[in-house]
């Protein structure tokens, strides 16, 4: 048996476990697999229902001072994170409106806004209204 280096497979992988390379598969997840996993390794011990879990609907008043600090430690990190990843987004959409729009003049913009607003005007109001 020839001496194999471990690694991240995905659960579609093409390949035996033994063979050299990485399938197409593979290939593609491996950044988001090691991710997962260092998150995975990383994560505390404690389970999703700790009271310091920032999802938590424990009362504050019921937490003692370290396990507030720890809560709000990690409701911190979770804001944090969900601002980078929003940020991302839309990095990525002005991308694809920068490649993909086209630019028209005022009164097809109008004619557009208000077919949009007479089809659903509730759905218009709440998502593009400024």
């Amino acid at each position: 048996m020839s001496d194999s280096t471990p690694t991240i497979r995905s659960t579609q992988c093409a390949l035996l476990v033994t063979e050299p390379g990485r399938c197409a598969t593979c290939a593609k997840y491996r950044v988001t697999l090691n991710a997962m996993l260092s998150r995975h390794l990383s994560e505390p011990s404690t389970s999703s229902a700790s009271p310091t879990n920032p999802s938590s609907s424990t009362n504050l008043r019921y937490l003692s001072t370290p396990q507030k600090t720890a809560r709000f430690r990690r409701l911190r990190l979770k804001m944090k994170q969900t601002n980078s990843q929003l940020e991302r987004l839309r990095e990525k959409l002005d991308k694809v409106v920068d490649e993909r729009s086209t630019e028209v003049d005022e009164d097809l913009n109008q004619y557009l806004v208000s077919s949009v607003e007479d089809l659903s005007p509730q759905v218009f109001k709440r998502s593009y209204s400024s």
